[in-house]
């Protein structure tokens, strides 16, 4: 079955099945990347989302948060201009070509300002370049337009003035058919980009805040995913029965009102299947980081007639001040006051009861619109089978990813490739034994909490429809490394998983009612661990506690090991798998 997992695009409906819960409402066949299911903290415990405590929303209590504070930008003054941003880009882009060229040549890593001196300086000279020839070609165009008779100067302008009533009439018309279209299927959002803002844009956010200087050095992705996850699931799980005012603090009244729709009674099921950062803008004057994020998802909304289960797209644009500090691990997954940390349930009228901090304005990301989203109704579909797609296509990988390797095992000599393969390969022979077994006890450890509550989702699926997905005889054929991030709470190390296995589904009687159970299927997926940035060691190659070593028996399906107390599957002792992507919708 399609693996369910931590970041981006479902799977068909009528989806090969491997160990991961990819199959999805979809109907489409853009593959599941990261599915997770989750269950709102707003109406039960944050331990869903909390990877180091358990207590419920219910228990709150102000010692187990710690109050962020973040000063006022509204009174900045940018003091650099576009060309400090220039260099500053420029800076990145050398370290990283001479610590390439450092480790090619076998030459020291730590002196290379020689090289990063030379390589700023050509840039620089290029952009010198450019600007005098963009300012000759100014002063040429100046002495033409001088020449000209004024007629035909002014020529130009008269046709656009002539036409404008008709364009002002036939765009008034456009308008206005399109403002009585409703899709029955969509949440009546109309698919149109917000006005256009002069912003540069980045390829990460952790870039964007390095290019206005943002004093925010706790920034993760890693974490970041998590929360756009738990922040969908909160969202949605508060359109049931009209409480998404209560998210004023992460959503704009903008936002709110485009998502609300039709109020149903309540919303569950709410499984993530990809949250694909499109892009990442910065306003260098206000200081305000601006992100798109494109979902696909699937919940069920339950109404008086009954229950009916959609796949849904849409697609967020969320800001947040480039100053503000990033939220910590431990609160990363937590939807509640974006000051103090308290539960939705005490937010009141647009202010926190608890710590009074009022939401407009809250130091947090912040959905500031909804730019497009449409649905189908459409239910779970275990059976059928779908053929594999971009399992021949060469490989993506990261163009820095041989230097952060370097830089991986220059911080910790214990991680080695052979280490790391190792525990990929146990990971993925008791993924799939679990997977098969309908019992997920054994790979408990080896899940983050997110990827851990989807695999339980799609257990329940197959079992509440009398089936059972088999993957038999599965081999790993070779595993390539593809990505390698590195930021302050945790490392990523994303490889490429090419294996075989017979994928079939069995139904109550023991009949094949989707894949075969006769041939062989190849495919490829990539698989996203995670670790601690503190810890060190090689990876654990035998199934035992990365703490204490005491049996996986002894590791509860909360994650936390019976003998030592330790939270292993938060990955502050060890690899753990946070992420699983299908070849199609995979990106660096």
């Amino acid at each position: 079955m399609r693996h369910a997992l931590l970041v981006l695009a479902l799977v068909p409906a009528t989806a090969l099945a491997r160990p991961g819960g990819g199959q999805s409402f979809s109907s489409h066949s853009s593959s599941s990347s990261s599915s997770h299911s989750y269950s709102s903290s707003s109406s039960s415990s944050h331990s869903s989302y909390t990877p180091h405590s358990s207590s419920s929303s219910s228990s709150y209590s102000h010692s187990s948060y710690t109050p962020s504070t973040s000063s006022s930008t509204s009174s900045y003054t940018p003091t650099h201009d576009a060309a400090y941003y220039d260099h500053a880009a420029d800076q990145a882009e050398c370290t990283l070509q001479c610590t390439d060229e450092a480790l090619a040549q076998g030459t020291d890593l730590t002196n290379t300002s020689a090289c990063e001196q030379a390589c700023q300086q050509k840039k620089q000279a290029q952009r010198d370049a450019v600007a005098a020839e963009a300012a000759r070609r100014a002063e040429e165009e100046e002495r033409e337009e001088a020449a000209r008779p004024v007629s035909r100067q002014l020529w130009p302008f008269t046709i656009p003035f002539a036409l404008l009533g008709v364009v002002g009439l036939g765009s008034w018309a456009i308008r206005r058919r399109r403002d009585r279209a409703w899709d029955s299927l969509s949440l009546g959002i109309e698919t149109a980009e917000a006005a256009p803002v002069e912003q540069r844009r980045y390829r990460s956010v952790a870039a964007a805040l390095a290019a206005v200087g943002s004093t925010d050095r706790g920034f993760s992705r890693v974490l970041f995913e998590d929360f756009l996850y738990a922040l969908y699931a909160e969202v949605h799980s508060a359109r049931g029965g009209n409480h998404l005012d209560r998210l004023a603090p992460y959503a704009t009244e903008r936002a709110r009102d485009k998502l609300r729709g039709e109020p149903p009674e309540s919303v569950d099921g709410i499984i993530v299947g990809s949250a694909v950062l499109e892009q990442a803008t910065v306003d260098a004057t206000t200081r305000v980081v601006r992100v798109v994020a494109r979902y696909e998802a699937n919940y069920t909304e339950h109404r008086a007639g009954g229950a009916t289960s959609y796949y849904v797209t849409e697609r967020w644009a969320l800001e947040r001040p480039a100053d503000t500090a990033s939220r910590p691990p431990d609160r990363a997954r937590v939807i509640g006051c974006a000051t103090c940390g308290a539960p939705l349930d005490k937010i009141v009228g647009g202010t926190c009861s608890y710590c009074g901090a009022a939401a407009a304005g809250a130091a947090d990301w912040r959905i500031v619109d909804v730019l497009d989203a449409s649905r189908e109704t459409r239910g779970p579909i275990l059976t059928g089978t779908t053929e594999e797609q971009g399992t021949d296509a060469p490989t993506l990988v990261a163009p820095d990813v041989q230097t952060q390797l370097a830089l991986l095992t220059t911080r910790d000599p214990a991680v080695t490739w052979d280490k790391l393969s190792t525990r990929v390969t146990l990971i993925f022979a008791t993924f799939h034994r679990t997977w098969a077994a309908q019992d997920l006890t054994d790979v408990r450890p080896f899940l983050t909490d997110l990827l851990f509550e989807t695999q339980r989702y799609w257990v329940a699926a197959y079992r509440a429809q009398g089936l059972r997905n088999v993957t038999e005889d599965p081999e790993i054929i070779t595993i390539q490394l593809s990505k390698i991030t590195h930021d302050p709470y945790f490392d990523a190390i994303t490889v490429r998983v090419f294996a075989t296995c017979k994928d079939y589904t069995l139904d109550a009687a023991g009949a094949v009612v989707g894949g075969d159970r006769t041939r062989e299927r190849r495919y490829s997926e990539y698989w996203t661990l995670i670790r601690s940035a503190k810890a060190l060691g090689a990876p654990r190659t035998d199934p035992a506690c990365p703490k204490c070593g005491a049996p996986l028996a002894q590791i509860a399906m909360t994650g936390v090991c019976a003998s030592c107390q330790a939270k292993v599957t938060s990955g502050d002792f060890d690899w753990i798998l946070s992420r699983i992507e299908q070849d199609e919708v995979y990106t660096i």
